[in-house]
């Protein structure tokens, strides 16, 4: 056999070369006018977007929220999964309330500091949460590569992604097949009362031991660190508002929280530092013992919003 005859067969066709060049390019071209096409769904107000069905893609939605919003808010509100209960709606127009069910302070103050647009109030929850590091996943997500992309394409934020939007549309239809809610049945009525008069117990049990010494200097540590990060702000002309949620009355007249407060007391005086006290003479109610119900959390943002204007009118 001749050497260009074996050559031939050997060789690869080029033909299919260019072939397997042209996949690639073709899948990529196809993913790009998929995304291009999202996008004007998007802009076209097609796609509602997700809530979040998870936890963790809530807290991501919230601080995409935050950092895409379209103009600077007055006051936003810092904390824990205690904070997160407090309607924004009441807690005013021009509010934002940046907290982090699983999460604290230093979470939502890290989103705020690296932000060029401040708010003209940092309001923080001060509780026994303030211990909880700082979220560095989360963080990073917002502010790497992909972060500043979403910033100009709707597309890659969290609360369009399409399995999110296909979960809360699949919810939302599910719902409406269900009708109306049926009233609650006197027995089952009962039932959650002997509940949730069990989980008020248990809280007030929970924090009716003083406050141990490991845990007492790991507070005060982490709001000496605060301290520190929040003059930042005050020497830029903003305002701190520091302010403390009801809970439960078994929960709040343990000595736990008492010794926290005494913490902050000595950190935060208020001599030096604006303070927003839960309004006394008010019974507040819970869902679980700790965390304010509905009625509870729209009365006490409504409190904070009046409060937050009072102290920025002076």
């Amino acid at each position: 056999m001749s050497s260009s005859t074996s050559s031939s067969k050997d060789a690869p066709s080029s033909d299919n070369g260019n072939a397997n060049q042209v996949r690639p390019c073709s899948i990529l071209l196809f993913f790009l006018l998929a995304l291009a096409a999202w996008e004007g769904a998007i802009r076209a107000g097609l796609v509602p977007a997700s809530h979040g069905i998870h936890q963790r893609e809530d807290n991501l939605i919230r601080a995409e929220s935050y950092l895409k919003r379209p103009e600077v808010v007055d006051q936003v509100y810092l904390g824990s999964s205690f904070t997160v209960r407090l309607p924004t709606a009441d807690l005013g127009t021009r509010a934002f309330n940046l907290a982090f069910a699983g999460e604290g302070v230093f979470t939502g103050l890290a989103i705020v500091e690296r932000d060029l647009r401040k708010p003209r109030t940092i309001c923080v929850e001060m509780g026994h949460t303030l211990i909880r590091p700082e979220s560095d996943e989360l963080v990073a997500s917002l502010f790497g590569p992909e972060g500043v992309m979403r910033q100009y394409l709707s597309c890659l934020e969290r609360r369009y992604q399409p399995v999110s939007v296909l979960t809360a549309a699949y919810s939302r239809y599910r719902d409406s097949l269900a009708g109306p809610a049926k009233p609650v049945s006197p027995k089952t009525q009962a039932m959650r009362d002997a509940r949730l008069a069990k989980a008020v117990a248990a809280a007030g049990e929970r924090y009716k031991a003083p406050l141990d010494e490991k845990r007492g200097a790991a507070i005060k540590a982490a709001a000496l660190t605060l301290r520190e990060r929040l003059k930042t702000f005050l020497t830029e002309g903003n305002r701190v508002v520091l302010y403390r949620l009801p809970s439960s009355e078994p929960a709040d007249a343990g000595r736990f929280h008492q010794n926290v407060q005494k913490i902050y007391d000595e950190v935060f005086p208020q001599a030096e530092w604006s303070w927003v006290m839960p309004p006394k003479g008010q019974a507040w109610t819970t869902s679980d013992g700790e965390h304010l119900d509905e009625p509870s959390a729209k009365r006490m943002a409504a409190f904070l919003q009046e409060s937050a204007q009072a102290l920025e009118s002076r």
